[in-house]
């Protein structure tokens, strides 16, 4: 079998995360957001994030990845079930996350065992999505397809990131658009999964952040 191409062996720059981290230093991170409020909620907050085969009904998951609130993330590229065939394959969407369904074939794990492998690491925790609607449609295909029951939520971002915009807002200190910039500018959307997780974590690690 060829060799998996993943994310586990330094996928992302370690010294642009401890740049990012020192300035951002001295905060505590209390997830907030979901349902009214998760300041009790004692799980780990994960962000997660698909590519796909395209943007239709019958499109599929080809490269999934998370991210932590350490700026560390996990993930890999998913080798096309059998019934994953090439009609379902969108050459737009191959222009934007630039991943040929010959490197899936080659290189990616078989979806069995990325479904399990997910299992391993979300079970139990706060998952949370950009596009949750999408991602959740291809996440299901992924562990309905493999015969495999899904043992963790994909929740919302937005229910996460808003509250904490809206409480810095009011806090007057007028450091939100400064703060999101600095996230863009190190974190830029790729559209690529590992990358683009790392986004959503960084922005919501600096947003929490209390004494910037």
């Amino acid at each position: 079998m060829p060799a998996s191409v993943g994310f586990r062996t330094g996928y992302i720059d370690g010294d642009r995360r401890n740049r990012f981290t020192r300035d951002i230093a001295g905060r505590t991170v209390t997830p907030a957001g979901f349902g009214g409020g998760m300041g009790n909620w004692q799980q780990e907050v994960l962000f997660i994030d698909v590519e796909s085969s395209g943007l239709h009904p019958t499109s599929y998951p080809i490269e999934i990845a998370w991210a932590t609130l350490d700026l560390e993330t996990d993930g890999f590229l998913i080798r096309p079930l059998d019934t994953w065939g090439e009609d379902d394959w969108s050459p737009e969407a191959e222009g934007i996350h630039r991943i040929p369904r010959s490197l899936l074939l080659a290189g990616g794990i078989p979806a069995r065992e990325a479904a399990e492998a997910i299992n391993s690491a979300l079970a139990g925790k706060a998952v949370f999505a950009a596009d949750p609607q999408w991602d959740r449609m291809w996440i299901d295909r992924l562990f309905v397809d493999t015969g495999i029951a899904r043992r963790f939520r994909v929740l919302d971002y937005a229910d996460a990131i808003h509250p904490l915009i809206t409480a810095r807002d009011r806090s007057g200190d007028g450091s939100v658009i400064e703060i999101l910039h600095l996230v863009e500018e190190r974190f830029p959307h790729t559209h690529r999964a590992a990358e683009d997780a790392l986004r959503m974590a960084a922005r919501y690690l600096a947003i929490a952040d209390p004494d910037r």
